[in-house]
């Protein structure tokens, strides 16, 4: 009884191997059908003089002397996977072959337990084919094996690690294929899970199945527009998604019906449609320009656009388009921002502008267009913190305050630097009578020297210096 137990585990245990095996292979022959086209356009490229002259003759074509002279093309393939033990072992071993005459590729496959070397009889595990490069991580001796075993000579090879598959599969969008039956297969030791529905072959175009980690199914759209992969989003329903590719496809061939106008900073964007409004901004403006911008930004002569609703659009200098393209704009009280550095930061800091300060009263926008960013727009009229400036007789001035339980006058001043220093003075004396911290105004244009001079004479007001002495 016991020994039928045994049986029945190594049974079990072959047939769970097996199955890991096959998964294994499947996965492998789908990246290598991909990895054959790519490595048979880099040896046309290659053949016709390498870099960009090369790769543009490669894809308008060759005469008939320059394609008798390509010659056949032969690739070993490794498909490298990590065993229980961590040892890479090429479960998979294939040759390639391209004929640019005839333009067909044809598969070799060698068996992975193929000895080389000895007899079969005298062999040893290490002397199997897969088990040439976990040696020393040498694909050339799989090569020579194989060259040796077939008669061939090739000179390339091509080493892929099964989690490569992943990511290349992610990168040209996904593939569809038909599940025949539903599919359940587990294995913990390798954290492989695989839970398939039976299902159609073909999806709607642009649209892929996706889960979520707990098994939630959801779709993705994406679209290729001037050999640019762009991401629609992901939807709920296989329709929503369809519907968003369908309206991504209008958006890029129909210039007459969907446009930006860039004088009113106006779009046909209709709430009744599915694709983002984000998304429609930047499809539109790749259309018109030829350059994607991952962020609503729309190109215009001098100036860019930024959409951020329907019906809030901001304008800046083009000297600011590198930035906002790769950083965007969020609106919050108010106040506009950008994650940078892992941290929210106004925009108007780009500008001198403290991130609280008051429109009319430390800044203006000279044209009246409180969304107009162009620098020659702005005008800054407060700079520092605690610092504002009046007019006394026709004559600027500009007055120190501070903030303790309610504002303190703490002088007024000819210059500006001069009031801002006069705060970070009033600031040190409170900040060691208090608990309250205050943020420093740092001074442009003057040396440490300078600071230290203008510092040391300030004199405060007597009525404020009695008052921190009593807290």
């Amino acid at each position: 009884m016991k020994k039928g137990n045994s049986n029945k585990r190594e049974k079990k245990g072959t047939t769970n191997k097996k199955k890991k095996k096959v998964w294994k292979k499947v996965l492998l022959i789908m990246l290598f059908i991909i990895l054959i086209a790519g490595s048979v356009f880099a040896y046309k490229v290659y053949k016709n003089g390498g870099g960009m002259s090369g790769m543009l003759a490669t894809v308008v074509g060759h005469d008939e002397n320059t394609k008798k002279n390509l010659g056949e093309f032969k690739c070993l393939i490794l498909g490298i996977s990590t065993d229980q033990e961590n040892v890479d072992l090429t479960d998979t071993i294939m040759v390639a072959s391209y004929n640019p005459n005839t333009q067909k590729a044809t598969l070799l496959s060698i068996p992975r337990d193929t000895y080389t070397g000895k007899t079969p009889a005298k062999a040893t595990a290490y002397e199997k084919i897969n088990a040439l490069y976990s040696r020393k991580h040498r694909p050339d001796e799989t090569l020579e094996a194989v060259n040796e075993i077939t008669g061939l000579d090739i000179k390339y090879y091509v080493v892929v690690k099964t989690e490569a598959l992943i990511k290349l599969v992610d990168v040209i969008g996904g593939i569809t294929f038909d599940v025949p039956i539903d599919m359940n297969y587990d294995d913990t030791s390798q954290n492989l899970h695989i839970h398939l529905k039976k299902r159609r072959k073909y999806m709607p175009a642009g649209v892929y199945t996706a889960y979520k980690k707990d098994g939630t199914v959801y779709y993705r759209s994406s679209i290729t527009h001037k050999n640019k992969h762009i991401s629609l989003g992901s939807f709920s329903s296989e329709n929503e998604a369809a519907v968003t590719y369908n309206e991504a496809c209008e958006i890029l061939s129909r210039s007459d019906l969907h446009i930006i106008n860039t004088e009113l900073h106006t779009t046909s964007y209709s709430p009744d449609m599915n694709i983002p409004f984000e998304k429609y901004i930047i499809l539109i403006n790749f259309r018109d320009n030829g350059i994607y911008i991952k962020t609503p930004v729309y190109l215009c002569k001098k100036f860019f656009l930024y959409f951020l609703s329907p019906d809030k659009t901001l304008i800046f200098n083009t000297d600011s388009l590198f930035y906002y393209s790769t950083h965007k704009i969020i609106a919050r009280g108010g106040y506009y921002y950008v994650n940078d550095f892992g941290m929210q930061t106004s925009i108007l800091s780009r500008y001198g502008i403290r991130a609280h300060s008051v429109e009319g009263r430390d800044y203006i926008f000279k044209n009246g267009d409180s969304c107009d960013y162009r620098y020659e727009n702005i005008c800054v009229i407060n700079r520092y913190n605690g610092v504002s400036m009046i007019e006394k007789n026709g004559k600027k001035l500009y007055r120190a305050a501070i903030h303790i339980n309610g504002m303190y006058q703490i002088g007024t001043y000819e210059a500006e630097n001069e009031a801002a220093i006069a705060y970070n003075k009033a600031a040190d004396m409170t900040e060691k009578k208090t608990s309250v911290k205050y943020e420093r105004n740092y001074i442009e244009n003057i040396s440490s020297i300078q600071y230290a001079s203008i510092y040391n004479k300030i004199i405060l007001p007597s009525k404020f210096r009695k008052y921190i002495d009593s807290l």
